[in-house]
């Protein structure tokens, strides 16, 4: 949102994989394109000395790329969500077997906060495809599987993810009719139908409510809660993909160990009207205004 550095939507992958993939039991260590190559050295909460991973320059898996920021990404932004990560094994196409494989991204020690920068352990992008009698682990994500049909996981072991061991969901995204009409509730309880991309443009209604929440300039709490409902309604789709599946994963007699978060994670893109256009202008306005230690303006 606004920022001036270019954000590079670019994936570094270990290993592309197109055919079938046989394994023979043998060890595949990412270790040394994935993991930070310098260290710091910190007190932890015993006050004992710890040498704690650090990024270099030079570092190709710097963490996953941003995907939404208020503010610019790379100077201190106030929000910031992140999207697809860097992948150790891709496995790119349709109709794929890897067997017998153990690959791992990194040697991560014991604190799962060392695998922050590290990378999805392997992401499988294609149809009807099949990981079997194999070993996943030490990553971000140990796995990703985004709109991929009949993608089977079979007899393996997935271990250690600093936050899932499976990620799947859609990359599908369905925009916004900006000339759909809908009913927005204002401040005062009443109700305004008009066009969505005339109430959320910059400086008009829905951009006045959402800066008055920001400030906490508001009289009513709940008639706040009910303008912001009815935003969120706008920009939800849901008689657009009703009933649409743009993915299917199998999990047959497999093992999970030691997730940061949860074993498995359904994700699909987000939304609302903070993503909107340049709304809150507020919000704009006050970042422009702000700058790092270096000089650097934060919008």
């Amino acid at each position: 949102m606004g920022s001036k550095n270019l954000v590079s939507d670019q994936v570094k992958v270990g290993l592309r994989v197109q055919k079938d993939f046989y394994g023979n039991g043998y060890t595949i260590n990412m270790h040394n394109l994935t993991f930070p190559s310098n260290k710091i050295e910190t007190t932890d909460a015993n006050g004992n000395v710890v040498s704690v991973p650090s990024l270099a320059n030079s570092d190709l898996f710097r963490g996953p790329l941003p995907f939404y920021a208020l503010g610019d990404p790379y100077n201190m932004p106030l929000v910031m969500a992140y999207g697809q990560d860097n992948v150790g094994m891709y496995v790119d196409g349709s109709n794929i077997t890897v067997n017998d494989i153990n690959i791992k991204n990194c040697d991560f020690g014991n604190m799962l906060s060392n695998l922050d920068t590290v990378g999805t352990t392997m992401e499988i992008h294609g149809d009807n495809n099949t990981v079997t009698n194999s070993r996943l682990s030490n990553g971000k994500n140990v796995l990703r599987v985004f709109s991929c049909l009949n993608t089977t996981v079979n007899n393996s072991l997935l271990s250690n993810s600093r936050n899932f061991l499976i990620t799947t969901g859609s990359n599908e995204y369905v925009g916004i009719d900006e000339l759909k009409e809908h009913d927005f509730i204002e401040l005062d309880g009443s109700v305004t139908t008009t066009k969505i991309g005339e109430y959320m443009a910059p400086e008009k209604t829905g951009d006045t409510i959402l800066n008055s929440y920001i400030k906490g300039d508001f009289q009513s709490k709940a008639n706040m809660k009910s303008s912001l409902l009815s935003m969120q309604e706008a920009f939800n789709n849901e008689d657009l993909i009703t009933g649409i599946y743009k993915g299917s994963l199998v999990i047959e007699d497999t093992y999970f160990y030691q997730s940061g978060i949860s074993a498995i994670a359904l994700e699909t893109m987000f939304n609302g009207p903070f993503l909107n256009s340049a709304i809150p202008s507020e919000a704009s306005m006050i970042l422009n205004l702000l700058k790092t230690q270096d000089g650097i303006s934060l919008s």
